[in-house]
């Protein structure tokens, strides 16, 4: 999931990406821990699309270069293309012409025209801040964006970030930003307009999720540079753990790993997983999150363009795949997030407690380009381990609770209230959002 991200992407990027999902043998770097394909053989990270703003997940790539050849039977039908360029470079009345600029333009056309609301072309800057945020790390306006519906949609502001602080919800429409529609851009270009150093300004015109008949009000946000803390952990009641997640970049794996040893050493018996607000992000880096929690069987099923089902399956080892779980969730929980909440629901390995998800279920494959550069496109969706659709659906917890006004003003987390009391453990500091009671450190964040 792309904080100002723009997320809510499930991507799959990286040069050294299985030549099929599920990925078979093995990818460069450490094994996932957690994870197996069938018949063996493990896979490794993949990527998401944030900048400052958000955006929500990608799938699965090939291995090595993109190759540059054109298709052998393309014929002559390549030919207007090239008579068009000509005639703009030769005739065109500001010379020279920027010929990388015809590339970039001729890139967003292509993609333009495969009517997928989630393919984006990203320069060689923009691609540069994604990973950056990925890892924790952005400047921006620090809220995930997904297109839903043609219309460029909140999915989650991050915790005490510019955007939550002007307002922004899950859900809310951005019409607007600096007075420019946005409304036909895509996905990467509207961020591009939300992104910016930190302490500069940028001014969002926005229509209510929870009122849809107001009339759009106007933001003015400070954008900010924002560093996150990936993982966090600590415990919150007698033999009560709480871990959240708040993306899934290159480093939540190994700090996740890290907080659930801890955890283990301390003897905990349950554990309280927070999902709430997480865009999404690395397809491997869910994957591999949800082989901690479920000791076998399906993590995730990834359909194909042809309809064929591949599933992914749980490595034995998992660190915490017989503590009692109760999984937090609400609107913003999207993407990779929604397939590990997925996964530990069907396979009953814990309730889920909160408000029904985004509902992203498509999978991205993004590619870096040879100067930098990275493309974007849809290759399937992905299903729960028991075939569930989550695409437009999201997932419905088995407890609901949703914080009033009244909640949000007095700090009431009754989220983590009803999984203490699933624990039957009284909650840290009753009533409130619980103070630490004994931090657990789990390395620094860098993200999104």
């Amino acid at each position: 999931m792309s904080l100002a991200f723009v997320s809510g992407f499930l991507v799959a990027r990286r040069e050294s990406l299985p030549l099929r999902w599920p990925p078979v043998g093995s990818w460069r770097g450490e094994p996932l821990g957690g994870v197996a394909t069938p018949g063996g053989g493990s896979a490794e990270a993949p990527a998401s699309s944030h900048t400052g703003v958000g955006a929500p997940g990608a799938n699965p790539g090939r291995s090595g270069a993109l190759d540059s050849r054109p298709p052998p039977d393309l014929g002559r039908q390549i030919d207007p293309f090239w008579e068009a360029w000509n005639l703009a470079e030769k005739e065109y009345y500001r010379q020279p012409v920027d010929r990388a600029g015809l590339v970039r333009g001729a890139i967003k056309g292509l993609l333009g025209s495969l009517n997928d609301q989630q393919a984006a072309y990203l320069d060689p800057a923009a691609n540069r801040v994604e990973k950056a945020s990925l890892d924790g790390v952005l400047e921006g306006i620090g809220a995930s964006v997904e297109i839903r519906e043609r219309r460029h949609t909140i999915v989650a502001p991050v915790e005490d970030g510019p955007a939550a602080r002007a307002g922004l919800r899950s859900g809310d429409v951005i019409l607007k930003v600096d007075g420019k529609e946005i409304g036909p851009l895509s996905l990467a270009e509207a961020v591009a307009l939300m992104r910016g150093p930190a302490g500069t300004k940028v001014r969002l015109t926005v229509l209510r999720a929870d009122d849809p008949e107001a009339q759009p009000m106007e933001l003015e946000i400070t954008r900010a540079r924002i560093e996150l803390e990936v993982v966090s952990s600590r415990l919150v009641a007698d033999g009560i753990g709480y871990v959240r997640i708040r993306v899934f970049g290159s480093q939540t794996v190994p700090q996740l790993t890290r907080a659930l040893r801890e955890m283990r050493a301390r003897r905990v018996r349950g554990l309280i997983l927070d999902l709430r607000d997480n865009p999404g992000g690395y397809l491997s880096s869910a994957v591999e999150v949800a082989g901690q929690f479920v000791r076998d069987g399906k993590v995730i099923v990834f359909e194909e363009r042809d309809g064929e089902r591949r599933p992914t399956i749980a490595r034995p080892g998992g660190l915490a795949t017989d503590l009692t779980l109760a999984v937090l969730v609400n609107r913003g929980t999207a993407s990779g997030a929604e397939i590990v909440a997925g996964a530990i629901r069907d396979h009953e390995r814990g309730v889920l407690i909160g408000e029904t998800t985004f509902g992203k279920g498509t999978v991205q494959l993004q590619r870096d380009l040879s100067d930098g550069s990275s493309v974007r496109v849809t290759t399937g969706t992905w299903l729960t381990p028991s075939g569930k659709m989550i695409e437009g659906q999201g997932l419905t917890p088995s407890l609901q609770a949703k914080p009033t006004a009244d909640d949000e003003r007095a700090r009431r987390d009754v989220a983590l209230e009803r999984a203490l009391e699933l624990f039957k453990g009284p909650p840290a500091s009753p009533g409130t959002l619980p103070a630490p009671v004994q931090e657990i450190p789990s390395g620094a964040a860098g993200g999104p």
